[in-house]
């Protein structure tokens, strides 16, 4: 065989070999290696005035799918407190005071003359044909109840209205609330969840040592949070952030001692003073490449930091503004940072693991 043949034979291989790979490469990317291509969402269970549904999209080369929850739809109220919709009918709680607004086209309501013997508290919609649109400043402090039926339609929540109600077990939050002012909850240490409306603003302290409060989910409209939201609840495991949220306030988890793992979702591009001071139990973070700094005290005293994954380049962590980011964290105490591109330890410097 000469020699001219032979190359002739060894170009033939290889390029069959190519064309090999390249139609394997092609296969699984159709088979599901591909990027998926979703469709429109549509309804898989409908939601009614008290229960949340879904929605589901799927791809379109394949059947993998995406589901999220549609919030409920809230009762509508007439004005005799019946919603149109259910027929369900508030049992209003007697001895609630209504203070007329301003304008006196609506009431603000607070606890009046209500009997120390009543633990459950209903709040109607409307009262003498107009709606009750507010609870007033410090409407329930302190008082030992279990329940409260927040209607939806009503629009604000007071300045410490539930504060140091110790007792409350359940709150029926009113899904059309746009403001839950500061302190509003705070001290509210029996109460395990809370409905967070899904365009409220949330103010400073709101559920402050809320101490059994366990699960929070911050709905995509909700744009504005306050310093010091949850500090203090020590039974917060889980946390899932809305797309509105491009801001983690100050001390927003201070001594939230229960919380193990944090996501920080894509379009947060800060973390306030303090937010995770004293998260001792903290130890694995994912964080979106949007991310452009970490103010002071961010994670002070968080010694049980291990993981760090992050969705930039090395390059990009590194030019994360971090400040006194670790305050009381031992300068001997490392963990590792993944990024796309490699690991590197607490001190910026490339590690192999």
């Amino acid at each position: 065989m000469n020699k001219k043949r032979i190359v002739i034979i060894s170009v033939t291989a290889v390029a069959l070999v190519v064309c090999i790979a390249l139609a394997v490469t092609f296969i699984v990317l159709n088979a599901g290696g591909h990027r998926h291509k979703f469709g429109e969402w549509y309804t898989t269970v409908a939601p009614t005035c008290e229960t949340y549904g879904t929605e589901r999209r799927t791809c379109k080369k394949c059947d993998e799918y995406e589901e999220r929850p549609v919030t409920r739809l809230g009762h509508e109220f007439s004005i005799a407190n019946v919603c149109t919709r259910c027929k369900w009918e508030i049992p209003v709680t007697v001895g609630l005071r209504y203070t007329p607004t301003e304008s006196g086209e609506s009431y603000i309501v607070d606890a009046g003359t209500l009997d120390a013997s009543v633990h459950e508290i209903y709040i109607p919609r409307y009262n003498a044909e107009k709606p009750v649109d507010a609870i007033s400043y410090a409407a329930f402090r302190e008082r030992a109840i279990t329940f409260v039926f927040i209607p939806d339609g009503l629009k604000e929540i007071g300045l410490s209205a539930f504060s140091g109600c110790s007792e409350l077990q359940t709150c029926k939050m009113s899904i059309t609330a746009t403001t839950i002012d500061n302190l509003a909850f705070n001290g509210c240490s029996r109460l395990k969840e809370i409905e967070i409306p899904p365009q409220a603003l949330l103010g400073d302290d709101a559920f402050r040592d809320c101490t059994s409060l366990e699960k929070v989910t911050i709905p995509d409209g909700v744009t504005k949070v306050g310093t010091g939201l949850f500090s203090g609840c020590t039974s917060l495991t889980s946390v899932t952030l809305g797309a509105g949220i491009t801001a983690i306030s100050g001390s927003m988890f201070e001594g939230c001692t229960a919380l193990t793992s944090f996501n920080f979702r894509d379009g947060v591009t800060s973390i306030g003073s303090y937010a995770f001071k004293d998260c001792t139990a903290l130890k694995e973070l994912t964080i979106a490449k949007s991310l452009k700094e970490f103010n002071s005290a961010v994670f002070q005293s968080c010694t049980g930091i291990k993981t760090i994954r992050y969705a930039g380049t090395k390059k990009e962590w590194k030019s994360i503004d971090k400040k006194d980011w670790l305050v009381n964290v031992d300068p001997d105490y490392e963990f590792i940072v993944y990024c796309t591109d490699g690991t590197l330890n607490r001190w910026n410097v490339d590690v192999t693991v």
